[in-house]
């Protein structure tokens, strides 16, 4: 019974530390992508500092997450607020549109300007 207290303390510990990094990658990845989606017109309109990342998964290959933006409501009304699904390819930081029908990244990629 110790084992199993002494393994659930320690998981526990653990817990932090990987939520922590959790939030730095979708931080990382979250403003490589703003940026991208920004410079190359990819938003149907200007929403620079209003967006926010949902991570889905990290690969070896790709990090996947939803970008959405902070909706005023009021002037706004309700819908969706949804920019588009993408994967971040990180050795390169190219940015794809990610098909989240079918798990796959969609046409070309873009990169960051360099400003």
């Amino acid at each position: 019974m110790s084992k199993l207290l002494c393994l659930t303390t320690f998981v526990f510990a653990l817990l932090p530390l990987r939520v922590s990094a959790d939030v730095a990658i979708t931080e990382i990845v979250c403003n490589t992508a703003e940026k991208i989606i920004t410079q190359n017109h990819l938003a149907t309109r200007d929403l620079t500092g209003k967006m926010f990342c949902e991570l889905q998964q990290a690969t070896k290959q790709y990090v996947v997450f939803a970008v959405r933006y902070k909706r005023n409501i009021k002037v706004e009304g309700s819908g969706s607020n949804l920019v588009g699904w993408y994967a971040l390819r990180p050795q390169d930081n190219t940015l794809f549109e990610w098909d989240i029908t079918r798990e796959a990244i969609v046409g070309l990629g873009f990169h960051e300007n360099a400003p």
